[in-house]
């Protein structure tokens, strides 16, 4: 794992990282007791050589030694003799005499200073083998010498009152909190020292900490802004038991550090975008005579039949849209460069988002319904309607529901001085609503309904028209819910499928969707399927499937998070240990632990067989809930997943 991590370091381009952890705190003058001073005193009187190392390796002169109040007034010196030996500076003139002395002289040291560090020796071994150099810090550095790491670790509850391994409810919560928000208040200075500078990027961050949870994490991460992909949580008994899943999520960080880098400038020029759009759109606004107002009716608004305030709208958002894309491109330039994303691997131990799928789908539908008339009725092109209503829960799934998108021109629709529309019967184009792995075809067939993502399978060779009557009496009754309205050029490009009369448009790449899945772990002893451990669904985030087209869906590739390795590991060992189950299972499940390299590489996507480990291990997708999990060999471990 040290290799992985080391050529995950190579390929981010991380070059200098930093551990913040109150176990580096040097000590007080006073934690160093006379006693431990007049043995230090001892191990160095009558010897030369360890005194001229000494003094070549820090400020110290002999003269220190007269003194123990003396020498424990001299904050500075005892500074530099603590960073010596804990290992946080190196001196050439250091020999194995003089570490013995100071091991010595800080042998009084609190227990608790000496338990945290011992808690760090995992991590330091790690992070040495990776050749990077580490900056070893107390919880008080300077911000601007921790932000010139690329990567830092930071110590979640960054306070020496609290201690290694505290027991429940013994430590006062207030004091966790303190601690907690000193750790934020820090992330946040350390942040502020780039703020300035579009173009500099802040450090990762990897919280570490002994008695944190993830989801303490997550709060901490929501609360600082932290990006996502920037950010991880690890315990710090995780990486002393070298835990793969944990070592894994170190790996991602270092080597995503240069590609996720790339939203940083983005991120941090929104504001400014914004503003400058904003202000470039408001100076027009402001400069607009009667006379635009009246020339634009007469001359367009007259004959078409938009309303004023709808056309404005529109030309304004859209003008907002292209002042935002023009400020981006002035503040954060795109540069001929190599690829940052061209060395990393696209298998992940933390769970996707899918926030890239509804960022773009908010460029391809507006939810936005503009004037429909004096009553609300009046459709418009690109109308995206669902027949039926609603479920009152959220999660019920809407597969094979029936979607209608309208597909008559604008102009068609249009109501003039106060007159019905030109058209009086409406060109519908009906589809079904499929899961996202039905054909994988993301333009424009993608649509969010409740939060969950499905793909239409439009009926293109099946032409419906609808008098617009009807359609007005079905929206006012609540037949038909409006989703949504395409958006314009989305819109043509399915009305050239449609009527294959209209050049194909070019549209902006969609991005994957990844679908969450369910699952059980089971086993087969006497020709009987067990369930091992309890069975998760689908907001556990254990395992997605990422669709491809041309796949049948019990072959789609899927791929599992850290989440999930953690879950199956504790579940392999709970069956290893069980009197309940027979003695094939309890080897299989025995070898699967001894395997556990082999099994971190489930968070790469690949068809449900791929997974498998002969003899083992074997994953299942089940392309419906109700299929039956097929015959397998006693003690076999089977993965069974379901959409």
């Amino acid at each position: 794992m040290s290799d992985s991590l080391a050529t995950a370091a190579q390929v981010g381009g991380v070059e200098l990282l930093a551990i913040v952890d109150d176990a580096y705190d040097p000590p007080r003058g006073d934690e160093i007791s006379e006693d431990a001073f007049n043995r230090f005193v001892q191990s160095m009187e009558d010897n030369p050589q360890r005194i001229a190392s000494l003094a070549a390796s820090s400020m110290f002169v002999e003269a220190d030694l007269d003194d123990w109040e003396n020498f424990a007034n001299r904050a500075d010196l005892i500074d530099r003799l603590w960073n010596l030996n804990v290992g946080v500076v190196t001196a050439a003139a250091m020999t194995e005499e003089v570490i013995q002395s100071l091991e010595i002289l800080f042998s009084d040291v609190s227990q608790d200073r000496i338990s945290k560090l011992q808690q760090l020796r995992p991590l330091e071994a790690l992070l040495a083998a990776t050749k990077v150099r580490v900056m070893k810090l107390g919880a008080d550095p300077e911000p601007a010498l921790v932000a010139q790491a690329n990567v830092v670790f930071l110590d979640l509850f960054l306070s020496s009152d609290i201690p290694p391994n505290p027991a429940p409810g013994v430590t006062p919560r207030s004091a966790l909190d303190r601690a907690r928000e000193r750790a934020t208040r820090y992330l946040e200075d350390v942040r502020q020292q780039t703020a300035g500078d579009i173009g500099s990027v802040a450090p990762a961050f990897i919280l570490i900490s002994s008695l944190g949870t993830q989801q303490i994490a997550q709060n901490f991460r929501k609360k600082t802004t932290q990006t996502a992909s920037r950010f991880r949580f690890v315990q710090k008994q995780a990486i002393e038991r070298a835990d793969p899943q944990d070592l894994l999520a170190i790996a991602e960080i270092f080597r995503t550090c240069r590609a996720s880098a790339v939203l940083e400038p983005l991120r941090k020029a929104l504001p400014i975008v914004i503003e400058e759009a904003r202000n470039w759109v408001a100076d027009r606004l402001i400069g607009l005579e009667i006379a635009d107002f009246a020339r634009l009716y007469e001359l367009s608004l007259q004959a078409e039949g938009q309303p004023v305030e709808d056309y404005i709208k529109e030309v304004v958002a859209g003008a907002v849209a292209e002042r935002v894309m023009c400020a981006f491109s002035k503040h954060t330039p795109t540069t001929d460069r190599p690829n940052p994303f061209a060395d990393v691997p696209s298998h992940f131990i933390e769970a996707p988002s899918n926030a890239m799928a509804e960022l773009y789908n908010a460029t391809r539908t507006t939810q936005d319904r503009g004037y429909r008339g004096p009553d609300d009725t009046l459709p418009l092109s690109g109308d995206l309607f669902l027949e039926g209503t609603l479920p009152k829960s959220s999660a019920t799934p809407l597969y094979g529901r029936t979607i209608t998108a309208v597909m008559t021109p604008i102009c068609d629709l249009m109501s003039r001085n106060g007159g019905e529309p030109a058209a009086t019967a409406v060109l519908m184009l009906q589809g079904t609503l499929r899961p996202t792995y039905h054909k994988h075809q993301l333009d424009p067939q993608m649509v969010i309904l409740n939060g969950k993502f499905y793909e239409v399978d439009w009926e293109l060779k099946h032409p419906q028209a609808l008098p617009l009557k009807t359609l007005r009496q079905d929206i006012k009754a609540k037949k038909r819910i409006w989703l949504g309205r395409l958006k314009a050029e989305h819109f043509l490009s399915l009305q050239s499928q449609y009527l294959s009369s209209f050049a194909r448009v070019g549209l902006l790449k969609a991005p994957a969707i990844f679908e969450p899945l369910a699952g059980k772990i089971c086993v087969r002893e006497a020709g009987a399927l067990i369930e091992l451990g309890e069975p998760f669904d689908a907001k556990s985030a254990f395992a997605f499937q990422s669709p491809q087209t041309g796949k049948e869906p019990s072959k789609q590739p899927v791929f599992f998070t850290g989440a999930f390795l953690t879950h199956f590991r504790s579940v392999l060992q709970q069956t290893v240990t069980s009197a309940d189950r027979a003695a094939a299972t309890r080897t299989k499940a025995q070898g699967l632990l001894d395997r556990m390299n082999q099994l971190v590489t489930m968070v790469s996507r690949r068809p449900p067989n791929s997974h498998g480990i002969n003899d083992y291990l074997r994953v299942d997708l089940l392309s419906r809930r109700d299929t039956a999990v097929t015959a397998s060999a006693d003690g076999v471990i089977i993965i069974v997943l379901k959409y």
